[in-house]
């Protein structure tokens, strides 16, 4: 009985109704507002007082795909009502159950465990020791003792066994994970011996929390001399280094590459989009220019901070939308995100189940043009559609026109037009 509760508990915590045109969804029973289910949330009394009974389905609220809750409804939903104005719906597709775990909204067994699955927090150190081309061993060694988890003599003799607790090293104190590290005169040569050789201070901190900002060392077992255990450290890091592949960083120095505004073909338009999230808030912005670079329009809007695919996707329908408005067929779509390109050409992925209304929208407005071709182009390129993305307007869907430009998104128009050289 407590495992069916637990699947059950589950369950309820991991679904939630995405609202369609809200005919398949029910009004008090359902979880679609992202807070539980209405029933568990309001007395059953109201339930029955309101106009909608307890198996009204949600679109006994929607008038033509917009919110339209009756005066008895919206008093007894208090603040609840502002919630539920703000869900998005589409009386264009159908209501779908999705499963909060998971990014694609499909059921995962993997994905439902790991929500499920208590995590610790990511330890501050895990890049110090887990990085390419590591020593597996040295790394392994020195998180079992970040871990506190190094079988120390000390260690095995409180646990009840025969051993002699004196540190093997330097033979003069007990061998505890403080002493190993810290406070034996044989690891402190040790340390300070190979911090020289990096060109590092040679003061040996006594605590890991301090420490663990250098590179460590783990010794065998064998009795070795302190020079014998340098000379093999080194050796390590030698026969590591000749099997790793050397590359260069690109830098302004060593590789600069030439990119521009490419102009639309004749006959076409380019939509440049782009999204933005910050603390602050979230927006996203789309412009519209001809073939000779000239702009024609340009949309911006506000929007709940979620996350930067959202927010691209966003920017990328507003830009569809306005050209489906000016009556606009042959269309070049333009992002900086390659995630939002790689759903654009129908690779077989699809967006996080977060972006469902917002995808939906894309591909029927995607269907209204006589073809509309999306690629990716530079951050350093999309510089217009990147400033209206970060004016954030008040609203969803704010048209301006060129007459409206500031002066510092004309010049980027105009310098784009002429074909100015970005280096990236």
């Amino acid at each position: 009985m407590a495992e069916f509760n637990w699947i059950k508990h589950a369950a309820n915590e991991g679904t939630i109704c995405t609202k369609g045109n809200g005919d398949n969804t029910k009004l008090w029973k359902d979880n679609w507002v992202g807070q539980g289910n209405l029933m568990s949330i309001f007395p059953p009394q109201m339930q029955y007082d309101s106009e909608h009974h307890i198996e009204a389905k949600v679109s006994s609220c929607l008038v033509d795909g917009v919110w339209n809750l009756s005066p008895n409804l919206r008093n007894a939903l208090g603040n609840v009502a502002m919630v539920i104005e703000g869900v998005q719906t589409d009386n264009m597709i159908q209501d779908r159950v999705i499963w909060t775990a998971g990014k694609s909204g499909e059921f995962v067994l993997k994905d439902t465990y790991n929500s499920l699955w208590h995590k610790e927090i990511k330890k501050t150190w895990h890049k110090l020791i887990w990085f390419p081309n590591c020593i597996p061993r040295h790394c392994f060694i020195v998180w079992v003792t970040l871990q506190r988890g190094l079988k120390t003599n000390f260690k095995l003799l409180s646990w009840g066994m025969d051993v002699d607790p004196v540190c093997r090293l330097c033979n003069l104190m007990l061998e505890d994970d403080h002493h190993l590290f810290f406070g034996c005169s044989f690891s402190v040569y040790i340390w300070k011996h190979i911090l020289n050789l990096l060109g590092l201070r040679s003061i040996i901190l006594q605590d890991w929390d301090r420490q663990i900002d250098w590179n460590r060392r783990v010794f065998t077992h064998k009795n070795l001399p302190a020079c014998v255990v340098i000379f093999k450290i080194i050796e390590d890091v030698k026969y590591r280094m000749a099997t790793c592949k050397t590359s260069m960083p690109d830098n302004n120095e060593s590789l600069q590459i030439e990119v521009s505004w490419q102009k639309p073909g004749e006959g076409e338009v380019a939509i440049n989009t782009d999204g933005s999230l910050c603390e602050d808030g979230a927006g996203y912005g789309s412009i519209i220019r001809n073939e000779h670079g000239t702009p024609l329009s340009a949309v911006t809007g506000s929007s709940i901070p979620s996350s930067i695919t959202l927010h691209e996707l966003q920017g990328i329908e507003a830009g569809l939308k306005l050209a489906h408005q000016k009556g606009l067929s042959r269309i070049s779509l333009r992002s900086d995100s390659l995630t939002a390109i790689r759903y654009l050409k129908e690779d077989g992925s699809e967006p996080p189940w977060t972006c469902h209304h917002v995808w939906e929208s894309i591909k029927r407005l995607r269907l209204q043009f006589d073809y509309c071709t999306p690629s990716h182009t530079c951050r350093e390129v999309n510089g217009a559609a990147d400033m209206l993305a970060g004016s954030r307007p008040d609203g969803d869907f704010a048209e301006i026109h060129p007459d409206q430009f500031t002066d510092e998104l004309k010049k980027i128009i105009m310098e784009d037009a002429m074909g100015r050289v970005y280096y990236r």
